[in-house]
C-alpha cells in the first residue's frame, strides 16, 4: 500500500478536493512545515514554547484541536488528536498534501523500567504495535501484532542530539525507549509481563502508528515522550504518583520539553 494509493481510495468515496479540510477542519495551505502533534496537550502544557493561537476548535474528525504556536519568530502547527491510534493515524493522514515538512510526536509514556522516574524524558527508537490501528496501514488487514516501526532516521538523531544538550542543562534524565503501543489503559495491567518479554521499556497508544503513517507518507515523524507513571514501582495511571513527582513532571513538560523543541526546529 502507498500514500497515493489511500488517497485515491479517500476520494473515490467523497466529493473532497482538500483532504486536509476534510479530515482536520483546516485548509491544507495552513499547515506549517514543522507540526507539533500530541494526543492530548493543549499548549498551555508546553507554555515555553509559545504564544498559540487558536484555529480550529473542533475538527469534523475526532473534534481535532489545531493552533499555530509562535516559537521564537517560527509559526509551527499544534494538533491535539485525543488519545488513542485511529486519531493520530487519521490526523497524519490528513496532512500528506499539505507543505507539512516534518513530525514531532509529543505525548506522556508509562515506564516500565526501575531507572525511569516521572517526569523523565523517553526518546523511542522503535515502537512494538500491540494496536489495531496499524493493520489499517496494510495491503489487507494483516495481523501487525509485535511489529517494530522505527521513526524518521534523521529526525530522530536531531532530536537526540538536542535533547541531550538540553537535558544535560537542566539535569534531566532521558531514556531510549521502546514501547508496546496498546488500545486500552485499564487491561494492559494483565499483559505486562507479555510486554516484558517482548523488550519492551515503555507504554503508550500511539506511537508505533505514527511512526508506521509516517513511513508510508514519506513524512519524517519521530517522538519525544515525558514518563507520567511507572507500573514496575506501583507508580501507575491508577494511583501512586505523589504531588512532588508530578510537580517535577509539568516543570519538564513545560519548561524543558519546549527548549529542546526549538533547537530541533531552529
Amino acid at each position: 500500500m502507498t500514500y497515493k494509493e489511500l488517497a485515491q481510495a479517500m476520494r473515490q468515496y467523497s466529493r473532497t478536493d482538500d483532504l486536509c479540510k476534510s479530515g482536520l477542519g483546516v485548509k491544507g495551505s495552513r499547515i506549517r512545515e514543522n507540526v507539533i502533534l500530541t494526543p492530548g496537550w493543549p499548549p498551555e502544557r508546553v507554555a515555553g514554547l509559545g504564544e498559540a493561537e487558536l484555529i480550529s476548535a473542533s475538527g469534523p474528525l475526532y473534534g481535532i484541536t489545531i493552533w499555530e504556536v509562535n516559537v521564537d519568530g517560527q509559526a509551527v502547527t499544534y494538533i491535539k488528536t485525543g488519545c488513542g491510534a485511529p486519531p493520530v493515524m487519521d490526523a497524519l493522514l490528513s496532512l500528506g498534501e499539505t507543505g507539512c515538512k516534518r513530525v514531532l510526536f509529543l505525548s506522556s509514556i508509562g515506564g516500565l523500567d526501575s531507572a525511569m522516574e516521572v517526569g523523565d524524558l523517553v526518546l523511542p527508537e522503535y515502537s512494538v504495535s500491540g494496536d489495531g490501528a496499524s493493520r489499517y496501514l496494510t495491503d489487507s488487514f494483516a495481523d501487525t501484532l509485535g511489529e517494530k516501526s522505527y521513526p524518521d532516521p534523521a529526525l530522530f538523531a536531531r532530536l537526540k542530539e538536542e535533547t541531550q544538550a538540553v537535558c544535560s542543562q537542566e539535569g534531566v534524565s532521558w531514556h531510549l525507549g521502546r514501547p508496546f503501543c496498546e488500545d486500552t489503559l485499564l487491561a494492559q495491567f494483565h499483559h505486562i509481563p507479555d510486554v516484558l518479554n517482548w523488550g519492551c521499556n515503555t507504554l503508550d497508544m500511539e506511537s508505533a502508528v505514527a511512526f508506521r503513517a509516517g513511513a508510508l507518507m514519506g513524512l519524517p515523524v519521530a517522538a519525544l515522550q515525558c514518563v507520567s507513571d511507572n507500573s514496575l514501582g506501583k507508580k501507575s495511571l491508577l494511583g501512586g504518583v505523589s504531588e512532588e513527582e508530578q510537580a517535577r513532571r509539568n516543570y519538564v513538560r513545560g519548561q524543558v520539553i519546549p527548549k529542546i523543541i526549538k533547537g530541533l526546529f531552529r
